[in-house]
């Protein structure tokens, strides 16, 4: 008997994911400039797997990402209860995206300062 060398049912990577090279980097590209693009197959044809092989390329390059199943989302309540608690799994990843951003604007400092109205002072606004 020939044993299947194919998963069904679930999401897979290496050794059950293979190829696609053209594909993932397309979908890593779209990603990387935060483009709409919408995947479009018969089911049971590896699009999830495949969507979330270029986020856990894009998390290796160190781009915050997160991933959710919609068949799984019945409801708005639904929704932010998933994209809550991805976003708590990922937030390592958000930091390191924040933490980059930093130092892009490491050299930017916050000043404040007061300029006088011509007539009045700060002394008259306190009665005296």
């Amino acid at each position: 008997m020939i044993e299947n060398p194919f998963s069904y049912g679930k999401t897979v990577d290496v050794p059950y994911f293979y190829g696609r090279k053209k594909e993932l980097e397309e979908i890593k590209l779209s990603m990387r400039n935060a483009m709409n693009m919408i995947i479009y197959s018969p089911r049971r044809i590896g699009k999830s797997s495949l969507v979330i092989k270029a986020l856990r390329a894009l998390e290796a390059e160190g781009h915050p990402t997160v991933y959710i199943d919609f068949f799984n989302v019945t409801s708005r309540e639904k929704f932010i209860e998933l994209y809550a608690r991805e976003l708590m799994r990922g937030q390592s990843n958000w930091t390191k995206g924040l933490k980059w951003i930093q130092g892009l604007i490491r050299g930017i400092q916050p000043a404040c300062s007061t300029i006088p109205m011509p007539g009045t002072s700060f002394w008259e606004a306190s009665g005296t």
